[in-house]
């Protein structure tokens, strides 16, 4: 009986802490790469904060600058499990600030390494240092033929 009991209070516990887990905005879990940008996590899709990779129609020059911006966000991912945190909502998809369990910021990451810019509209410089360093290491889309992705998406709307 006594087990049961332990038993029901573990299952209560973690039912109560997943809802307030969820109600404050964490999704957490094993994420899988959409493109540069976006990732899901179970049934949600979810834009990374305060940045805007390459399209994965976009090329720069000769280079797939859209594959390549999302092939990274992979490696960078690599087996880690994913953390979300709600920061709002773009079309139909959360707009969120996520980490691995590493602790990396993954849009920090993406500007760093010069496979995404930092939209400083919304991010409010969080990412100014990070795209900095790409930019002077020639890093990425720096290293490119590079237009805006929201040129292009202007250029080839859907």
């Amino acid at each position: 009986m006594r087990e049961l009991a332990g038993a029901t209070a573990i299952v209560t516990f973690a039912i109560l802490f997943g809802a307030w887990w969820h109600s404050n905005g964490a999704i957490s879990g094993r994420a899988v790469v959409t493109d540069g940008d976006t990732l899901r996590i179970g049934s949600h899709r979810i834009r990374l904060f305060g940045i805007d990779a390459p399209e994965m129609a976009q090329t720069c020059g000769k280079a797939e600058c859209g594959v390549l911006a999302r092939n990274y966000l992979i490696a960078l991912i690599g087996y880690q499990p994913v953390s979300c945190r709600r920061a709002g909502t773009s079309y139909d998809r959360i707009v969120g600030v996520c980490h691995t369990t590493a602790g990396l910021d993954l849009s920090e990451g993406m500007v760093r390494s010069g496979w995404a810019i930092e939209l400083k509209y919304f991010s409010h410089g969080r990412y100014e240092a990070a795209e900095r360093e790409a930019r002077a290491a020639g890093a990425g889309v720096w290293s490119l033929p590079f237009r805006r992705p929201s040129e292009f998406r202007a250029e080839h709307k859907r």
